[in-house]
């Protein structure tokens, strides 16, 4: 090639570059937007009464309502027996009831119904300790253990 060949092409190479550069520039830039980052989940889906239960500890606190002819007797004077988890405290157990049920509570009694020694298929055994907390709750509040948790 010639010195005038490499001329020609040098100042062609630079239109091209330039062409280009003021295509990018009349085109809108396509900017990367970035996806909004999605928030944790904090709805558990618990509700009761239209609020919703955040600490899902309450439920491990309380486990199930004994009913018993003593207990069923005991709800004529504003008092509720739940079996609760053995690590739980009175004011745990309070704040679940209260929490759960929708309902003020008075006091909480608890105790530890050891487990009595029993045969199984002829051997001996024992059976486990149960912890149970009695709810007295405030005049006029009450809670209908037929209808259970929504």
């Amino acid at each position: 090639m010639t010195e005038e060949e490499k001329k020609a092409k040098k100042p062609a190479a630079k239109k091209a570059t330039a062409e280009k550069a003021e295509k990018a520039e009349s085109k809108p830039a396509a900017k990367k937007v970035a996806a909004p980052k999605r928030e944790k989940k904090t709805d558990t889906g618990i509700a009761k009464q239209g609020k919703l239960v955040a600490d899902l500890r309450l439920y491990d606190v309380i486990q199930r309502p004994l009913i018993t002819e003593k207990s069923t007797a005991a709800a004529e004077h504003n008092k509720v027996v739940f079996q609760i988890s053995a690590d739980a405290t009175k004011v745990d157990v309070k704040k679940a009831v209260e929490a759960l049920f929708g309902v003020k509570v008075l006091k909480v009694n608890t105790l530890v119904v050891k487990g009595k020694t029993k045969r199984f298929k002829g051997r001996p055994g024992q059976r486990s300790d149960v912890r149970k907390a009695v709810v007295t709750l405030v005049q006029g509040h009450s809670i209908d253990l037929a209808a259970g948790l929504r």
